[in-house]
């Protein structure tokens, strides 16, 4: 398969295979492609640099987000999990148009299309879903902020200095590691 023919197939949601591994591309801009490994850990690579990489297939596309790994809000209030459950699955339809729990096949709403819409387009589209479903405003800068988090700490990135206080210190500790 020609490399142009390759490079049209890795989009934001396909799965690629590299270096015995599989990563879910959650965002393009230019030739920079960020992913999402299976355990959450988030790296960006030059697109001609991965399509060129030895092994190198598209392993599936437009999949949900990859999930959680198994244990990891282990420990973490009740109330916490379920609220960072809930900021995970509108981040990931934010970066990748699908939540994580969409069935296989699924499509992405139009709103939140990583093929037509940018990305400043769906995080102003995911205020105006999540200001209806909360009730109260939420602005497109708090969701560019939240994901901002969410792509640099992960999905356990404590909303505010204080809630950090709320987590066990244990896990606070060993996610700071």
């Amino acid at each position: 398969m020609s490399a142009l023919r390759r490079q049209a197939l890795a989009r934001p949601g396909d799965r690629v295979r590299f270096d015995g591994q599989l990563h879910t591309v959650v965002g393009l801009s230019g030739v920079l492609v960020r992913l999402v490994d299976q355990l959450g850990r988030i790296s960006a690579m030059h697109l001609p640099r991965l399509m060129t990489l030895e092994g190198f297939e598209v392993a599936g596309s437009g999949g949900p987000a990859p999930g959680l790994p198994a244990g990891l809000l282990d420990g973490v209030a009740a109330e916490q999990a379920e609220r960072t459950l809930w900021w995970h699955r509108h981040m990931a339809e934010v970066l990748i148009g699908l939540p994580p729990d969409a069935q296989a096949g699924a499509v992405p709403k139009a709103e939140f299309d990583p093929a037509t819409q940018t990305l400043t387009q769906r995080e102003a589209a995911k205020a105006v879903e999540l200001s209806a479903e909360t009730g109260r405003r939420i602005s497109p800068h708090t969701v560019r902020w939240r994901r901002r988090r969410y792509q640099q700490q992960g999905v356990l990135a404590a909303p505010r200095r204080q809630a950090a206080r709320q987590v066990d210190p244990r896990v606070v500790g060993v996610l700071g590691s």
